[in-house]
């Protein structure tokens, strides 16, 4: 019998089999894709003038698990500085001030005394916001957080913004050489033996008993379980007896929608046209609403990002209708025709992730009045079934791939307690 099955190998799947292979653990990791990584997904092509990140793609600040991995591998990363640009009725110019207008909300969102939780629609109407402070603030809280600023909770956007602060999480970086970086080093086992990696492995039904765990034909003493959050709320994959408590904190929980349109140009034409140090462009009327570049590397890449509200609007539509949705909401953003883009377009990548079989979602947050699920989500079952993956991080660092990986080995800890403490 294999000590520990290990359900997915995105990032808290491997973070977890890595530190219990290490431990002299015997692990089983069962992936339903044919690759690792999960919500990393970066694309190598030598027609792309570099690595393109259809999943993840920033190191939010300094956070230990994520540079732990730099310093190891000598990897070079690169902030994303420039400047932030705003197209609005028919206008485009530098935003000099974005930062400065969501830090006044973020200081806000941190010390204010507020007595229920609510959502953040509701939280920034209680201040006394000029209105396009409170626009950007909403643009920023849906954008980043993949969420609907009606649903997404105050709470859980204060422990964020605190957990942030302390890793000066709003610098964003960029790792030059791909995410994907992160994975190799997740998955470069040090430990014997080995794990026995299974790709193109998907889980329909996981029966368990205390100290028993069964996937397909694997079997087990114990099991991490990453299942992405919406993955688990379609109840794709059926626990054997069920686990009604964790099928209501999922249940309370929210998957938020992200689509990316990555678009490779001739040249950086922004440039010439004026929009000089490009890092990103604010287009909060468009379907598309948020651009960057590939700073601090100079590419002809430009990165169309839609979430939340304008991921789901999107919904249903197929690969072209998207590239034609980006390139019409970029086209109105710099003032071009949306045919002279389409004619010095050399490819393009689309990544609609709410379609995506095997996580239904990009990543997942807390609505108003449902700070306690993730914690539910989190907790071992009979020490037997443990569980990790961005939504169950109860520290703060929701959605972000250093929480995700901080899960995996806080899974992979409890299940060598356990083991422990049976041995005491």
């Amino acid at each position: 019998m294999h000590s520990v099955l290990v359900i997915g190998a995105g990032v808290a799947g491997l973070a977890a089999a890595r530190k219990l292979t290490a431990a002299g653990l015997q692990v089983t990791i069962l992936e339903a894709r044919n690759r690792l990584g999960g919500r990393i997904h970066t694309v190598r092509d030598r027609t792309l003038p570099i690595p393109l990140e259809l999943g993840a793609e920033f190191v939010h600040g300094q956070p230990e698990e994520i540079w732990e991995i730099v310093r190891d591998q000598n990897l070079v990363l690169g902030s994303l500085e420039g400047n932030h640009w705003c197209s609005e009725r028919g206008v485009v110019q530098q935003y000099d001030d974005f930062w400065q207008r969501w830090e006044k909300v973020a200081e806000t969102l941190k010390n204010a005394k507020i007595e229920r939780d609510v959502s953040f629609s509701e939280f920034i109407r209680g201040f006394d916001f000029n209105e396009e402070t409170r626009r950007t603030a909403i643009g920023f809280v849906e954008g980043f957080n993949a969420a609907r600023a009606d649903r997404i909770s105050v709470e859980s956007l204060r422990l964020a913004q605190q957990a942030s602060d302390e890793i000066s999480g709003d610098t964003p970086y960029r790792i030059l050489g791909g995410y994907d970086h992160v994975v190799r080093w997740l998955s470069s086992f040090e430990g014997e033996p080995k794990p026995d990696i299974n790709l193109n492995t998907i889980v329909h039904d996981i029966e368990w008993r205390r100290g028993y765990v069964r996937a397909n034909q694997f079997v087990a003493e114990q099991a991490v379980v990453t299942l992405p959050l919406a993955v688990l709320q379609a109840n794709i994959v059926n626990f054997n007896p069920p686990l009604p408590a964790k099928a209501d904190a999922a249940r309370q929980l929210v998957m938020g929608h992200v689509i990316k349109v990555i678009l490779c140009f001739q040249s950086p034409f922004w440039e010439d046209h004026g929009i000089s140090n490009l890092a990103f462009l604010h287009a909060q009327d468009q379907k598309f609403r948020t651009w960057w570049t590939t700073r601090p590397v100079v590419s002809p890449v430009l990165v169309g990002w839609a979430g939340g509200t304008a991921a789901e609007a999107l919904a249903g539509m197929d690969d072209d209708d998207l590239l034609n949705a980006a390139v019409s909401s970029l086209a109105h953003a710099v003032k071009r025709s949306p045919g002279a883009l389409m004619r010095e377009l050399r490819s393009y990548v689309v990544a609609d992730w709410q379609i995506d079989p095997f996580s239904l979602g990009a990543y997942s947050y807390v609505p108003a009045g449902a700070m306690s699920a993730p914690w539910a989500l989190s907790e071992p079952v009979a020490n037997t079934l443990f569980f990790a993956g961005e939504a169950t991080n109860v520290d703060g660092h929701f959605g972000t791939v250093h929480g995700a990986i901080a899960t995996g080995y806080r899974a992979a800890d409890e299940i060598l307690a356990s083991r422990e403490h049976k041995a005491a």
